[in-house]
């Protein structure tokens, strides 16, 4: 007898063999150990697809034809004592019994596939509220997964829940759809400390949120992934996506253009410095003001980084013009965006042994972390934490190990104290409001930070 697995490489072998892992006489967990070792996946084609209709169907998309077939294949491999009273009853009802535990199996899977593909996206810098008709099965976003619904609707700050998201649905459709729904002129969208607005693919196609939700889980197993997502530029009153035209798109999608190309101008602008003779002016100092020699291979991605920084910290200090909410959320997000983008241009195997030569990587990771923080994005919090402690191990790397306590007694006896001081008075201040806002996770370890 062939496999009906798909895996199509030859017989299933015994009962002894297909089944040795297996220590229970449980049929389940005899049914399982089965599949496993035959590779088969009950929430994929052909016994799981979502747009597969019949009347006899167990749970939505169960494919009742391939489940009956595996049921009677596996009549025969399972031992005698896997069905209770095998003797007493016919291979009609044993086949049932298995059926009936291959369902089981297949809605487990299948609950749990759900679960891996929900998220939540929580928006922020909304000036007015969703769109009545925003999450209606004939709705805008009716696309983008199983549902989508409203999970939370508080203090400027909306949580939108897409159940199964779609495996279709990519970051640019995704921001392009909210664009029109919302009737805002940017979309910015943040996944663990990357912006993916500005992601792409190897081949250069928009990268599919599945694949961005698989590249990593929350600490928290109770609580949903959470994208979060910050909006600019919407108008008073939300319009329909339905009256949307293709000069309102050009428009939305303007703001996007803009932050982009800025990005881009600066790493054009490095690159030309790198290659011209000016290049050699480029320099840089330690804490002592002596030189710190620099390859030119090394300074673009340098200058790319301190631009897109500086920008960044522009965007910090910018004060909204009417002091609302989404615009101050507007603020936080346009500075997280250029920050973020600093950040990857750190990632550059160039620049790995400048982290601990100069204090601006360092700097960087404090300024990403007070964003996140002003954002009161928990599910921010993780990353937020990480990156203080990787600015914590960069700056003391700058300093004598005993800098901190010998600054302290300095100012205890009303001497001057080093202005690098100021950084670690602030690196211990955002890890403290970390810690409260994360409601004191370690506080009965009493760690003491000098």
């Amino acid at each position: 007898m062939s496999s009906s697995s798909g895996s199509g490489n030859g017989s299933l072998g015994s009962p002894t063999s297909v089944l040795a892992g297996a220590t229970s006489s449980d049929p389940k967990e005899l049914i399982l150990a089965y599949l496993r070792k035959e590779k088969i996946k009950l929430w994929l084609p052909p016994y799981y697809d979502g747009n597969i209709v019949g009347s006899n169907r167990a749970i939505s998309g169960s494919n009742d034809e391939a489940l009956q077939k595996l049921a009677k294949e596996l009549l025969t491999r399972l031992p005698s004592t896997a069905i209770e009273n095998r003797d007493a009853v016919d291979a009609e009802k044993q086949k049932e019994q298995i059926y009936y535990a291959i369902l089981e199996l297949q809605s487990h899977a299948v609950q749990r596939l759900i679960e891996k593909n929900t998220v939540d996206v929580k928006i922020l810098g909304l000036a007015v509220p969703l769109p009545h008709d925003i999450c209606t099965t004939t709705g805008p976003l009716a696309d983008w997964g199983d549902s989508v619904s409203i999970a939370n609707t508080q203090g400027g700050k909306t949580t939108l829940r897409i159940t199964n998201v779609s495996a279709n649905l990519t970051v640019d459709t995704f921001t392009s759809d909210l664009r029109s729904a919302l009737n805002v002129e940017s979309v910015r969208v943040i996944w663990k400390g990357k912006n993916l607005s500005s992601s792409s693919s190897s081949d250069g196609e928009s990268v599919r949120i599945r694949k961005v939700l698989s590249s990593g889980k929350s600490t928290d197993k109770k609580k949903q992934c959470e994208l979060l997502c910050i909006v600019s530029g919407g108008s008073t009153t939300p319009h329909p996506a339905s009256s949307s035209s293709s000069a309102d798109t050009d428009s939305a999608a303007s703001t996007e253009r803009t932050d982009q190309s800025i990005i881009a101008s600066i790493r054009a602008a490095a690159r030309t410095m790198q290659s011209s003779s000016s290049a050699s002016q480029f320099e840089i100092t330690d804490q002592s003001g002596n030189l710190v020699p620099m390859s030119q291979s090394d300074s673009a991605s340098f200058l790319t980084a301190l631009g897109l920084h500086r920008l960044g910290r522009t965007k910090m200090d910018e004060r909204s013009s009417d002091g609302s909410t989404s615009s101050r959320q507007d603020a936080i997000g346009s500075a997280l965006v250029f920050l973020l983008e600093a950040d990857a241009e750190w990632s550059n195997p160039a620049l790995e042994s400048w982290k601990h030569k100069t204090d601006n990587y360092a700097l960087l990771q404090l300024d990403i972390a007070w964003q996140y923080l002003r954002l009161e994005s928990l599910d921010s919090l993780p990353d937020a934490v990480t990156r203080l402690d990787i600015a914590e191990a960069a700056l003391r790397k700058q300093v004598h190990s005993n800098f901190i306590t010998l600054a302290l007694v300095q100012a205890e006896m009303n001497n001057p104290i080093p202005p690098l001081c100021a950084l670690f008075v602030r690196l211990f201040l955002l890890q403290g409001i970390a810690k409260k806002v994360g409601r004191g996770d370690h506080e009965a370890e009493g760690e003491q930070r000098l």
